[in-house]
């Protein structure tokens, strides 16, 4: 059933992202950054250990989106991990407008600062 053209519109974003194309573009990102580069560096650490690290690291990673896929069905505000934690904690912690989102967004923005650099080092 597609949406309803005599329903009023609401404000905000809309959830259009079906999960085919969420999913292509999880496969999308690991490919690029899993399997072409990474490979050689953990075998030259690791050795023969390596397989059972990708084992360990792809479990890990499993809980870790099994836990934003639970905070998705359960908020359903657009916003992704900005809105998760605000779910969880509140609008507000200190007085100024918004700390959590800021926060949130200042953790995701170091994190992938972490990815960039730890994706250079690689190459």
């Amino acid at each position: 059933m597609g949406p309803n053209k005599n329903a009023p519109a609401q404000p905000g974003l809309e959830r259009v992202i079906g999960v085919r194309a969420l999913a292509a573009n999880a496969v999308n990102m690991t490919v690029g950054a899993g399997i072409f580069a990474l490979p050689a560096v953990v075998a030259a650490q690791l050795g023969p250990s390596a397989f059972f690290a990708y084992v360990v690291c792809a479990i890990a990673m499993g809980l870790v989106l099994l836990c934003f896929a639970e905070s998705g069905s359960r908020v359903h505000e657009s916003g992704g991990a900005c809105a998760y934690v605000e779910a969880a904690f509140g609008p507000g912690l200190l007085p100024t407008d918004k700390p959590i989102r800021l926060l949130t967004r200042w953790f995701v923005a170091i994190s992938l600062l972490g990815l960039a650099a730890a994706s250079c080092w690689m190459l």
